[in-house]
């Protein structure tokens, strides 16, 4: 079975780091590893759009670029390719300020060994397709979670906001920013009624617990109209079966 060829793009300034990288390199098997070297961050951008990368070892100093503002502006220009910075022993808290900004893993320069080097480029390229697909499954929800006729939030164990798609934001006339982490039972929608508060808190309680939830309640509209919708909460599990999100839909029956 053919090997599957790794593209490594190495963006560094420094003649002898480079060279010492180009060394390391020259070690491996040249079926499976393929060394790309640039020294400015704008020719990196460039390679990565012109040519097949897998991988960018990305120094953080570099003649265009400097700190963090390096890993920022590549990932802004390249979304996805994992990104493995290349880093002093005295800047171990700037690389890990690098992953927070999107890189996958930091390597410091002078601790890098074959193996390791090896190791850090394979778990990065893992993770790097392991969060595509999360991020693209995100759009695809992202896109059914607004697109829906049906009111939806979704909600903590305990009640709180953590999202509310577009059609739930019309009909309320909030926005999602105003609501992210109040508990739902808070909203203005539902506080022309106590009965019915108190009735969301016990239904999230037994939501919690596993069980789905359903019945008709009387909802405010933005226009200060009560309606009549069709309320449910159901429980999202994890592998365990614990409950780990509320999801609440409701649907217009007023009609």
């Amino acid at each position: 079975m053919d090997k599957q060829l790794i593209h490594v793009l190495l963006v560094e300034d420094s003649p002898s780091d480079a060279r010492l990288q180009r060394h390391r390199f020259s070690r491996l098997d040249p079926t499976e590893w393929q060394l790309h070297h640039v020294e400015r961050l704008a020719d990196a951008i460039e390679s990565c759009t012109n040519f097949p990368i897998d991988v960018v070892l990305l120094d953080l100093n570099l003649p265009d670029a400097d700190g963090l503002e390096t890993v920022t502006e590549f990932r802004e220009a390249i979304p996805h390719l994992p990104i493995v910075v290349l880093t002093g022993n005295n800047d171990e808290e700037l690389a890990l300020g690098a992953m927070a900004h999107g890189a996958q893993d930091y390597l410091l320069k002078d601790d890098i060994t074959i193996p390791l080097l090896v190791k850090t480029i394979r778990y990065a390229i893992e993770r790097g397709q392991i969060l595509k697909k999360l991020q693209d499954s995100e759009r695809r929800f992202r896109a059914i979670f607004n697109q829906t006729f049906q009111s939806m939030m979704l909600l903590t164990p305990a009640g709180l906001i953590v999202d509310i798609n577009e059609t739930a934001l019309n009909a309320s006339g909030y926005k999602l920013d105003d609501l992210l982490g109040l508990p739902v039972w808070k909203l203005e929608c539902w506080n022309h009624c106590q009965s019915i508060q108190e009735w969301l808190k016990a239904a999230i309680k037994t939501a919690a617990n596993g069980d789905l939830v359903r019945q008709d309640v009387q909802f405010r509209k933005r226009e200060n109209v009560i309606i009549c919708i069709d309320f449910s909460l159901k429980p999202l599990k994890d592998e365990e079966g614990k409950v780990i999100l509320l999801i609440a839909e409701g649907r217009d029956i007023h009609e």
